[in-house]
């Protein structure tokens, strides 16, 4: 009797600590999975939820924390009912992470309008400065908001929106401010930009882009560099002696 009692003691132990263990991992576990969900928030391709064939929002969105590297852009195209006329907009900049608190601080806002044959009658592109407010949801998305405290945005992107891609997608305008965001960084690559103008080829929203940086002459273009972006935000610059794309230091 006194051995079956010491017998079940000891299970009731080993029970006792196994219990404690399995929390323990468990803790760790949910403590690591917390981790890394704050590293990958705001950090794909999103859709508004209120979008139909006469509205569409969407944003692109690389949060890196710690890094220069991250950027954010929202994208809107509004067609108009009467005309058939679009306007395209995209509002991009750096995302600011305080705590679990997320703002896209827009420092470029691209205006396109087209007519009814999609032919484009204006560009302009401008630099700003105001904030919109970005709330994480941990489901899927996320909520857009304007912070009052700043410049109204060209467009009305308040809203709820949800998870299109799982991975980041940038547009071609979103690309070039990624790589003029770096160009101005350093005085070397700042005198590139010197009289030179920005040329992005391919399609207009992709994971990788290429932008020539290009010197334009009454009767020629002279390219000054080419080079890579991709939507985590790295730039690589085209080397034509060994016909390789060699990363630029960030």
């Amino acid at each position: 009797m006194r051995v079956l009692v010491l017998k079940n003691a000891k299970n009731l132990a080993c029970g006792v600590l196994l219990s404690i263990a399995c929390l323990g991992i468990a803790v760790t576990g949910f403590a690591e999975a917390k981790a890394f969900e704050l590293q990958s928030v705001l950090k794909g391709n999103y859709a508004h939820t209120m979008r139909n064939e006469f509205f569409i929002r969407e944003a692109n969105l690389c949060n890196i924390p710690n890094s220069e590297n991250g950027w954010g852009e929202i994208t809107a195209r509004e067609e108009s009912g009467f005309d058939g006329s679009v306007i395209r907009s995209w509002l991009i900049g750096d995302i600011e992470q305080t705590g679990n608190n997320f703002t896209l601080n827009v420092k470029r806002q691209v205006i396109q309008k087209l007519d009814s044959s999609s032919k484009v009658y204006m560009h302009k592109v401008e630099d700003v400065n105001y904030k919109i407010n970005l709330y994480h949801r941990m489901e899927n998305g996320f909520k857009a908001e304007w912070n009052q405290r700043g410049q109204r945005p060209c467009v009305d992107v308040d809203g709820e929106y949800i998870t299109a891609l799982d991975h980041t997608v940038m547009s071609s305008e979103a690309a070039m401010y990624v790589l003029d965001r770096f160009m101005n960084r350093t005085a070397t690559n700042r005198t590139k930009l010197q009289g030179a103008a920005m040329m992005a080829t391919g399609a207009q929203l992709s994971e990788v882009h290429i932008i020539k940086l290009v010197e334009q002459h009454p009767d020629h273009i002279v390219t000054r560099g080419t080079y890579r972006v991709n939507a985590a935000g790295n730039i690589y610059e085209y080397d034509v002696v060994t016909d390789n794309w060699i990363p630029m230091a960030q």
